[in-house]
């Protein structure tokens, strides 16, 4: 018996999967998913002092250094 091959999700079509079952990580709009590929994707944490680690600062150039942090305050 061979089984059909499943067929890849569209960038559109992930975008929407993951909001549909992850609802608590995207309806801020905090993260991004801004392309994929086979066994890979790009997902960005969009920039928000929320974000930072304590400690952690924005320079003045708007560089910002440390590591960042997504936590659900929903």
């Amino acid at each position: 018996m061979t089984h059909a091959k499943p067929r890849p999700f569209t960038l559109d079509e992930l975008r929407a999967h993951l909001a549909e079952i992850f609802p608590e990580f995207w309806k801020r709009g905090d993260l991004r998913v801004e392309n994929i590929a086979p066994m890979s994707a790009t997902v960005r944490l969009i920039h928000h002092p929320r974000h930072l680690r304590p400690g952690d600062a924005t320079r003045e150039n708007g560089d910002m250094r440390g590591s960042a942090r997504y936590h659900n305050t929903a």
